[in-house]
């Protein structure tokens, strides 16, 4: 069984690495905005996290993230985030 706080933790740390590979290097930015909407549970299987950047401008960045099974692929969590980058 996954819990929320690790879903969460998840979405946030593959934003960031989703904003890496848009820019092309690390920058520093900071979490504004973390909403999470918990779908199922998810149990006996292992976690998918796609996260997909939005909109990054000069001081803020925009993203989605979907968490789902990775046997069944149905998702458990979304969540959607705003940054500010420093």
């Amino acid at each position: 069984m996954l819990c929320g706080q690790a879903m969460m933790a998840a979405a946030d740390t593959a934003m960031v690495l989703a904003l890496m590979q848009h820019f092309g290097a690390f920058r520093p930015c900071t979490t504004v905005q973390l909403n999470s909407s918990f779908l199922r549970p998810l149990s006996q299987q292992d976690a998918t996290v796609h996260a997909r950047v939005l909109r990054a401008g000069k001081a803020l960045a925009f993203g989605e993230i979907d968490i789902a099974g990775h046997r069944d692929g149905k998702s458990v969590c979304r969540a959607s985030t705003t940054y500010a980058l420093l």
